[in-house]
């Protein structure tokens, strides 16, 4: 089909973290905080099309959202265009007619005007447990350099959460990064921006990306030395060498 796809290894959006938590029963297509006080609601962001912002302040660790997959794609066939494509053809016509109203509204950025399944599922997937997967709610994030929420994976009860990873002031964008760590994510600007408009077709004016010179120097700096110590191995480093990572991440 000519279309060249983001490899599995390499997901922007595969960059979350895979944790099991003791959840009783979801019933419903997502959960909202303790007692389900919405937490977020989905807005139309200037320059970005749609997003997710705070209805109250949250802080590290803070639970956002926690939410069933719409479609997964197994690992073993995501590399498999033609799996992949023929696979979806079937998964979204299984789809309840409001799930696949909520799948179809999610954004295709390399065929925008003519969106197709395999468009949509690759724009906005994310990992789960090394699978790839599509939250409609998560899937309305937009990326920052400097995140301030983060997914975590419960493959064993089928569900994602989104975690807050900094302090998020009420009315303020809540942001993944679409980079993962060990690699684009610790890249200097000019190649993370050569990634994400790439693979998503949008250029980054996040903190990060729109920092005066000096600043983005220092910021380039301190991603190149979280890379240098990511590829050394965590079992390579010294203590002070695991503080300083720790720090940076």
């Amino acid at each position: 089909m000519g279309l060249e796809r983001l490899p599995s290894s390499t997901q922007a959006r595969h960059g979350g973290k895979e944790e099991q938590i003791d959840v009783a029963d979801i019933s419903d297509q997502y959960v909202i905080t303790e007692e389900h006080a919405p937490s977020f609601q989905i807005e139309d962001i200037s320059g970005k099309g749609t997003g997710l912002v705070a209805l109250k302040k949250l802080y590290p660790g803070d639970l956002i959202m926690v939410e069933k997959p719409l479609i997964v794609v197994a690992e073993d066939i995501y590399d498999d265009l033609e799996k992949v494509d023929k696979y979806l053809d079937k998964a979204v016509t299984r789809l309840s007619c409001p799930d696949r109203e909520l799948f179809l509204n999610l954004t295709d950025c390399r065929t925008p005007n003519h969106p197709t399944y395999l468009g949509i599922f690759d724009t906005n997937d994310m990992n789960f447990a090394g699978d790839a997967a599509v939250f409609a709610q998560m899937a309305r994030a937009n990326h920052s350099c400097l995140p301030n929420a983060e997914f975590v994976s419960d493959y064993v009860n089928k569900i994602q959460k989104l975690v807050a990873i900094d302090i998020i002031d009420n009315g303020e964008e809540i942001t993944i990064s679409y980079l993962p760590m060990e690699e684009e994510g610790t890249d200097k600007m000019e190649e993370r921006q050569k990634f994400l408009k790439k693979w998503y077709g949008f250029t980054c004016t996040c903190r990060a990306c729109s920092r005066e010179k000096g600043d983005l120097l220092e910021d380039d700096k301190l991603r190149e030395a979280t890379k240098e110590l990511q590829a050394a191995g965590l079992e390579n480093l010294s203590i002070e060498e695991l503080k300083s990572l720790i720090f940076n991440l």
